[in-house]
């Protein structure tokens, strides 16, 4: 894979970072959400996008992965985020650096939504369907 072929997947809208992945993963799995949970680990076992051969650092922690759940999957990603971001206020219901961390992973996870609906809307038009 060529340097430009590899930026090219990375920034297509349904791929995530593994910090996000790991995260999200981590929260869900205190939140009860065992399914979820399988799912993104075998995201993060097979969905990572291959880097060029030259590419300078191949550890996962620089790793990004296509991302294939569905839209009320992610829903319930958002969800858990939210009340973590919520969580992570101060007494006085100020943001602190973690609710910030959580925030950035919401806007993350709903741009990786607004894609699956948009490519859902997409295929449901071009097989002559509408909603």
């Amino acid at each position: 894979m060529t340097a430009s072929e590899y930026k090219r997947l990375k920034e297509q809208g349904n791929v995530l970072d593994f910090t996000t992945l790991n995260t999200t993963r981590e929260l869900l799995e205190k939140a009860g959400h065992q399914k979820l949970v399988r799912s993104i680990t075998e995201i993060i076992a097979n969905g990572e996008i291959s880097k060029p051969i030259l590419h300078n650092n191949q550890n996962s922690w620089t790793a990004f992965f296509q991302v294939s759940l569905t839209v009320e999957d992610i829903d319930l990603v958002i969800s858990t985020l939210l009340d973590a971001e919520v969580a992570a206020l101060d007494d006085n219901y100020e943001t602190t650096a973690k609710a910030s961390f959580y925030a950035l992973m919401v806007n993350r996870w709903t741009e990786l939504q607004q894609t699956v609906e948009m490519l859902g809307q997409t295929q449901r038009n071009s097989l002559g369907n509408t909603p």
